[in-house]
């Protein structure tokens, strides 16, 4: 398996090089200290990094002549990449953060170890000044900011891929009979329409996916929900009405989302008290 990093700028790839063997120095004794084979610890940090310098992105895409696998028509021209799909490829896999807390719990490991061995394309840029350098007015919840690692499970599962939502209470340190307060857990960047949370009436048993739509929203937890919580859904909902109580801008699926709210031209009134909603937001 092999991974592109991209650099830009004049002699960045050796300002990454250099960064780079730094973070080695002091992150090896950790990992042999965590029982992390050697030989893995020198795999994956002393690989030769085989380095290539273009003068711009698309330079790297561009099919060559007489390449086998294309048409020779599309000689010099820029590939697609990633390549176009008629669907997602994310559809049957639901993007969960799981907290950084959790993780590092010795408790966990073997859980955790096991969850990872089931996800594919683990995402990993989290921590740092994540929780620290945003304003708090974004929409990104708060399990953005304690994240430390972003799974895809099955969103089809049986006995054996239950894992995740068996431990839903433990993860996120949540009662799954309390108040009905759900708390976010999911990547909104990579949800699909199958990235649902679990059944409304017990959080540890995931929503079926076999179910229509109708189903679905009856229940399970819906997909904007899981991903801003709750408490962050109503948020975001009440600032949605404030600011467009005429649902000019709308979608299915998105926040504030009334298929029976049709999209209207706002009349005086509402205008008028948009206006002192922004002019009370400057203030």
């Amino acid at each position: 398996m092999s991974y592109i990093i991209h650099c830009f700028g004049d002699s960045a790839q050796n300002a990454f090089i250099t960064s780079l063997g730094k973070y080695t120095k002091e992150v090896t004794p950790k990992l042999l200290k965590a029982n992390v084979p050697p030989s893995l610890v020198y795999f994956i940090f002393n690989t030769t990094l085989p380095q290539q310098t273009l003068n711009d992105y698309a330079s790297a895409l561009q099919v060559p002549n007489n390449h086998p696998d294309y048409d020779p028509y599309l000689a010099g021209k820029v590939l697609d990449f990633p390549n176009p799909l008629f669907g997602s490829d994310t559809a049957l896999g639901t993007p969960v953060i799981l907290p950084k807390k959790w993780l590092v719990d010795e408790d966990n490991r073997e859980d955790a170890k096991l969850l990872l061995s089931k996800s594919f394309s683990p995402y990993w840029a989290f921590g740092g000044a994540a929780g620290t350098s945003i304003d708090q007015a974004s929409s990104l919840s708060k399990t953005y900011d304690e994240g430390g690692v972003m799974i895809f499970i099955p969103a089809y599962y049986d006995n054996d891929e239950n894992l995740f939502w068996s431990k839903f209470s433990e993860i996120y340190d949540v009662d799954t009979s309390s108040d009905g307060k759900f708390p976010p857990i999911l990547g909104h960047n990579h949800a699909s329409i199958n990235s649902l949370g679990p059944q409304k009436k017990n959080w540890t048993l995931p929503c079926d996916i076999s179910l229509t739509p109708e189903q679905r929203e009856l229940e399970c937890i819906s997909i904007q929900e899981s991903i801003y919580g709750t408490k962050g859904l109503k948020r975001l909902e009440s600032i949605k009405e404030e600011v467009d109580p005429n649902h000019l801008f709308d979608c299915p699926g998105c926040v504030g989302y009334e298929p029976s709210k049709k999209p209207r031209k706002p009349n005086k009134k509402s205008k008028k008290k948009v206006e002192r909603s922004s002019k009370k937001r400057r203030g």
